[in-house]
């Protein structure tokens, strides 16, 4: 069984207009946000391996506070622009299926509506909508992919 950690990326800055929507960073808030829950999740005894996020800056921003926190190296980070890209669940989805199996406990890091979406998928729909810097976990039976909120 693995177990799949998803993330909205920290609350981010709409103080830039020159910035594209990939450009913008995360605000204070978001920081401290951030790193809270982060703590909060590594204090729970979770023992994540990998970290797979959007290339946009706030979400990498995001990723780079939880590698800290859980002192990861840096290599344990995957950017990958079809998180930010997708147009659809299954794009999502598909990253998820695609991580290799040697990572039992990993993280992704996305942007609103799919990652809520995704988390909607896992929770059976008892979630309204995932806040920034919020953390739903699921276990995926590799066997037959199939995936459950934890």
């Amino acid at each position: 069984m693995k177990t799949l950690y998803l993330m909205r990326h920290g609350k981010s800055s709409w103080d830039f207009p020159g910035l594209t929507d990939r450009e913008r960073p995360l605000l204070d808030k978001g920081i401290e946000r951030t790193e809270k829950r982060a703590r909060e999740l590594k204090e729970t005894g979770v023992k994540l391996e990998a970290i797979w996020t959007s290339d946009a800056v706030r979400a990498m921003q995001t990723a780079e506070i939880v590698r800290n926190i859980f002192d990861l190296p840096e290599e344990s980070v995957f950017v990958e622009p079809l998180i930010y890209d997708a147009e659809h669940v299954n794009d999502l989805r598909r990253v998820v299926l695609s991580v290799p199996d040697e990572f039992e406990t990993m993280l992704l890091v996305g942007h609103n509506p799919l990652i809520t979406e995704l988390a909607r998928i896992f929770t059976r729909n008892l979630l309204d909508e995932m806040s920034t810097s919020q953390i739903v976990a699921a276990e995926m039976a590799a066997q037959d992919a199939g995936i459950r909120a934890k």
